[in-house]
């Protein structure tokens, strides 16, 4: 039978888990720096656009190329 003593203890023993859980993940994300917000990465990303004559991809504020048919000249 459930006598109070037993149930308490179980409790007892459940808050004692997670609480240490919580204290284990929390020292192990300060060690691994998770615990900081970083900045978002700057945005270093090309615009490319397909040139219409030989097809490879270009910056769009590239200049011309070398080719004589080059549409950029």
């Amino acid at each position: 039978m459930l006598s109070p003593s037993k149930i308490l203890l179980t409790v007892a023993i459940i808050a004692g888990v997670v609480l240490a859980t919580r204290f284990l993940r929390r020292r192990n994300d300060a060690k691994v720096g998770r615990g900081r917000a970083e900045p978002p990465p700057a945005d270093d990303t090309l615009s490319l656009e397909a040139c219409p004559v030989c097809g490879d991809y270009v910056d769009g504020a590239a200049p011309a190329c070398a080719r004589a048919d080059c549409p950029r000249a």
